[in-house]
């Protein structure tokens, strides 16, 4: 991460060797980048039941879009691998050609020419030793700037790699409040599985006892049913006694009445009689005196 991140202030490699170093650092960048993107992917798979649906396809297309760049990247390094490899070879060719046309100067002097054609010689040979180092040159240009390219596109990479970093928090936070949730209401499905539980326990000890309720009532119902017509049967005998003793009473009054009026008229009688007596009792002792 900091080496892609210096790689803009970082002197350009020279050699062939610094530049294949280079060129195999930025190759694993860009596995590592893709690695990246395939953790990302079974992240995405392993919380998919997590997130919302809208979330999950922002994040599918985000991770489409990444792969499609890290294809791209991998094209446009398979490119500049090529041209790198070129340029190698053609450094290398000019290399060997300014190598032999430099050990052809002492060469000339040895056959014994003349210093005219020493002196072309000479002329021609850092002619093209100036054209070389052109060439060179021209190709180290052309090597720095794809080097530019590839530490932009390092940048960019470093921009990716942050867009994954944020994206996998983000699926990170969402996994974990989307588990909060099914937590959440998991406790509250539990609570409202126990409140009906109780609910229906309670239903059922109201039910037992409106049913004992009920038996307990029917049973009394019958008692005081059985009560009541024990009540009735006796009143009914009662009633009755009641109306002989009754009959028997008026039977025995009457007769008993009978029997006042005639000893009243018969000492009614029996007062006249003696008043009658009396009174003849008293006339005759009127008449004697």
């Amino acid at each position: 991460m900091d080496n892609n991140s210096n790689g803009a202030s970082e002197p350009l490699p020279r050699t062939l060797s610094e530049q294949a170093a280079r060129f195999a650092e930025l190759q694993h960048e860009n596995f590592n980048l893709k690695m990246r993107v395939s953790y990302l992917e079974d992240k995405l798979l392993s919380l998919g039941n997590g997130v919302t649906a809208l979330a999950s396809d922002e994040l599918e297309a985000e991770v489409i879009r990444l792969r499609r760049a890290v294809d791209e990247r991998d094209h446009q390094l398979a490119e500049q691998n090529a041209s790198i490899a070129r340029g190698n070879q053609a450094i290398d060719a000019l290399t060997e050609q300014l190598r032999e046309s430099q050990a052809a100067i002492p060469q000339v002097g040895e056959v014994g020419q003349t210093s005219l054609a020493l002196q072309n010689a000479v002329e021609a040979a850092q002619r093209r030793v100036y054209e070389l180092e052109e060439e060179v040159e021209t190709l180290h240009q052309e090597l720095q700037e794809s080097q530019i390219a590839h530490q932009r596109d390092v940048g960019t990479s470093e921009q990716w790699k942050q867009c994954y970093q944020e994206t996998l928090e983000y699926l990170k936070r969402e996994g974990v409040r989307a588990l909060h949730e099914v937590k959440h209401l998991r406790d509250l499905n539990n609570s409202k599985d126990n409140m009906l539980t109780r609910s229906r326990e309670l239903l059922e000890d109201a039910r037992r006892q409106k049913r004992q309720q009920g038996s307990e009532y029917i049973t009394r119902l019958k008692r005081f049913s059985e009560e009541a017509k024990r009540l009735g049967e006796q009143e009914e005998r009662l009633h009755a006694k009641y109306q002989a003793d009754y009959a028997r009473l008026e039977s025995n009054w009457m007769d008993d009445q009978t029997g006042l009026v005639a000893q009243n008229t018969f000492f009614r009688d029996e007062i006249a009689t003696l008043r009658s007596e009396l009174g003849l009792k008293e006339f005759s002792i009127k008449a004697k005196y």
